[in-house]
């Protein structure tokens, strides 16, 4: 079951609330930065660049994108308690509380939890491209949250693959209307809105879907989620059903019950969103893009982003 109306009209009605918008600095790129800060970073990292937008009510878009030049243990020191969403599209870091691991961010997946009032310790490597998004939810959202899925909020954090409508946050800074503070103001609570709905729908509709399935049965949809998610190619359902056990009929049952899709649909979309990264990033052509993602077609490829981001590949690249 996914979020229903009545709980997505609340969330607007929360959205609404968020009136008075503050945007802050915003770095498009290393070198617009203030030479201060540059020329630290330029000791940490080989590039750096940020975007930061922020609201009144505490809510706030902290885009950044920076590579390490040798291994750091970085100190984060957070005077209160709030909810973060991350969106990990590069990279790899693992923060610890004393000597105990919290969380981590990996490369395609979004954490959702709350910071603690102590110091967080964040281990990275070095050499290692890093591209993340922070969104920090305001505290008069995570009460209306937590009033309509308190079940979500008993976990310290919860991990999932990258929701597909996150690939968006990639072209923050050239979507950012730059026209007038009012049209800042309505992207914000946009953005924030269309990505919390994304990822606790995502969530909502695993947990409900596992809630009544069998141990067992659960256990053997999460491996092939899984190996879905590590796989760099499409795997065929007699392929997954070997890996784990399980027979090809039982496993396409499960994924249509359960996830309400089929595992061809799961594989797909998790591959659009890699494509969907390859064309901002790459200067691979739409035809090679589609083909590292399993199109043999250019057409079909085509079609099937335009169904799944609503705009085609070539024009991703025009905007």
């Amino acid at each position: 079951m996914l979020i229903k109306a009545e709980q997505f009209s609340v969330l607007l009605q929360v959205n609404n609330r968020l009136k008075t918008l503050n945007v802050m600095e915003i770095y498009t790129s290393y070198q617009d930065r203030p030479n201060v800060l540059k020329n630290h970073q330029t000791k940490l990292y080989d590039y750096y660049g940020e975007s930061k937008l922020t609201t009144k009510s505490g809510s706030g878009l902290y885009s950044y994108r920076f590579k390490t030049k040798d291994h750091r243990m970085l100190k984060v020191d957070y005077d209160s308690r709030f909810y973060k969403l991350v969106f990990c599209f590069d990279g790899y870091s693992e923060s610890f509380l004393g000597k105990k691991k919290r969380y981590s961010f990996q490369k395609g997946k979004a954490v959702f939890y709350h910071t603690l009032p102590k110091t967080h310790c964040s281990k990275l490597e070095a050499n290692a491209h890093f591209k993340i998004v922070h969104l920090h939810l305001p505290d008069v959202m995570v009460e209306e949250l937590q009033i309509l899925f308190p079940d979500l909020f008993r976990n310290e954090v919860i991990e999932i693959p990258l929701p597909p409508q996150s690939y968006s946050l990639l072209q923050l800074d050239q979507n950012t209307p730059q026209q007038s503070q009012e049209l800042r103001e309505l992207f914000l609570e946009k953005t924030i809105l269309e990505q919390v709905y994304g990822f606790f729908e995502t969530v909502i509709g695993r947990q409900n879907g596992l809630k009544n399935i069998q141990r067992s049965d659960a256990k053997k949809l999460a491996e092939v989620i899984d190996l879905i998610e590590n796989s760099q190619h499409y795997l065929t359902i007699n392929e997954l059903s070997r890996k784990v056990g399980i027979n090809s009929f039982k496993l396409k049952t499960l994924f249509r019950r359960e996830l309400n899709k089929s595992v061809f649909e799961y594989q797909a979309e998790k591959n659009l969103s890699k494509a969907y990264q390859l064309l901002l990033e790459t200067q691979n052509s739409v035809s090679k893009v589609g083909l590292l993602c399993g199109y043999q077609s250019v057409g079909s490829f085509s079609n099937a982003f335009k169904r799944q981001f609503g705009i085609r590949p070539s024009d991703l690249r025009k905007s």
